[in-house]
């Protein structure tokens, strides 16, 4: 049902999948081309090309195993890698953006970035200076956003807390 859906991905998940099974690495996203390695494919490999009537049981198993663990890992990597590479780069904006404003990374900054989990950016803002962090890191995570996914707009959406609630 999914494929009936979305029918260019599947022919784009087998891809991504031969990808790495070919090469050893998957990458990330085509703006940073930058490259996951896949510890287990030399150990997947050397298992590949063992004839089937030379193969054991148990070498059977492990290689399906590791073809597995590479294939998924084929499909999940862009998505996270690539959500990850949005965060980073929206932290670069969000820390220039506060610097032409003379918000300098001190303790007693009036705004601080504190933490980052997945696609969260927790920033730390004195209560006058909580709408201005929550705009500034909107405007950073959605420029971000759009470097690297030209085709949809991605909406962040910022929220005013006491603490941190994820």
């Amino acid at each position: 049902a999914f494929f009936l859906g979305f029918p260019k991905l599947k022919d784009h998940f087998e891809k991504c999948k031969k990808f790495a099974l070919d090469k050893g690495y998957i990458i990330t996203n085509p703006i940073t081309n930058r490259r996951r390695w896949i510890p287990e494919w030399k150990e997947w490999r050397q298992l590949a090309v063992i004839k089937p009537w030379d193969i054991t049981e148990e070498q059977r198993k492990l290689r399906s195993k590791l073809r597995g663990r590479i294939e998924r890992k084929a499909l999940n990597t862009p998505i996270q890698g690539t959500s990850g590479d949005i965060t980073k780069t929206a932290l670069i904006i969000l820390r220039e953006s506060l610097l032409k404003l003379g918000i300098r990374p001190t303790s007693d900054a009036p705004i601080k970035i504190v933490n980052v989990v997945h696609d969260e950016c927790c920033v730390e803002a004195k209560i006058e200076y909580a709408e201005l962090a929550a705009k500034l890191l909107q405007e950073a995570m959605e420029k971000a956003g759009k470097i690297f996914v030209k085709q949809i707009d991605m909406p962040a959406i910022p929220k005013i807390l006491d603490y941190w609630d994820h």
